[in-house]
């Protein structure tokens, strides 16, 4: 913060700032002047910073003159209340509308202020402690909220795509992750109580209501045969492989295939005990 001192005319180097003693001095700016000068004296401050809270009236200035250098001999002091200056925005604002004062346009983004996230609505923009709900500043060094991605209802203050908490529309969690599913893909099963979608059991390439509750194997590996809920490397005697699934053989088959009616063997059932054509 510096100072210039003006009346009809500006004061080079009278004016000084001690900020140890929280001061500002003005000296010979009327010595020139004849015993008759009248004026507007102006303080002019440069590079003023706002205060963390200049809403607190005990902070502002009081002007106090002297009638010798040394301070000793006080002629009067300015009012009784301390003068408060009038800053361009209100804290914890930045910069602000230049038609409201409390209307901040950006923030405070440095280590002393605590109020570094900026918001806007449609009516107002301010400055707050952390974005509101739904938004996120996405890492980004100028504290701007934006909102989270439309899967997420609530996401990390460092990326709009990790989701905290799932939006309505896509209400299931991906297990171990950031990321919102509107139903679990396959390989996942929805869990009851946490509306999350968990990983199957490695020998499942489809699962529901547990890891190892199999609906549907994998082809290509060493056990492609759904089986009673789990997957098997062969459909054993009575069943036949129907589309990935080992279905039992339909009476009077003993044994089967492609088909649960096409026989290889009778049952015997019926007095069938002779195959013929199947």
């Amino acid at each position: 913060m510096s100072c210039i001192v003006r009346t009809n005319k500006e004061w080079a180097n009278s004016c000084t700032i001690d900020t140890q003693k929280q001061t500002i001095t003005i000296v010979n700016v009327f010595s020139e002047e004849s015993s008759n000068f009248s004026s507007s004296v102006f303080i002019v401050l440069t590079n003023v910073v706002n205060p963390l809270n200049n809403k607190d009236k005990g902070l502002g200035f009081t002007i106090t003159t002297y009638s010798d250098p040394s301070t000793t001999y006080r002629i009067d002091t300015l009012g009784n209340d301390k003068m408060i200056p009038t800053l361009k925005c209100i804290y914890p604002c930045r910069t602000c509308n230049e038609n409201n004062r409390d209307y901040c346009q950006s923030c405070w983004t440095e280590a002393f202020s605590d109020f570094k996230y900026f918001f806007e609505t449609e009516t107002k923009g301010e400055c707050r402690l952390s974005c509101p709900e739904g938004y996120t500043r996405n890492d980004d060094s100028s504290y701007v909220c934006i909102r989270c991605d439309s899967t997420c209802g609530t996401c990390l203050d460092t990326d709009k795509y990790n989701c905290v908490a799932c939006s309505k529309e896509f209400p299931y969690k991906l297990s171990g992750t950031g990321i919102c599913l509107q139903a679990c893909s396959r390989g996942y099963y929805l869990t009851k109580t946490e509306l999350t979608c968990a990983t199957c059991d490695p020998i499942c390439a489809d699962c529901e209501g547990g890891p190892k509750n199999c609906i549907a194997c994998d082809p290509n590996s060493d056990k492609p045969y759904l089986f009673n809920g789990t997957c098997v490397g062969f459909c054993e005697a009575g069943y036949t492989n129907v589309m990935g699934k080992c279905e039992r053989c339909e009476s009077p088959c003993a044994t089967c295939s492609p088909l649960p009616s096409t026989c290889i063997t009778c049952d015997g059932s019926l007095g069938r005990r002779i195959l013929y054509n199947g």
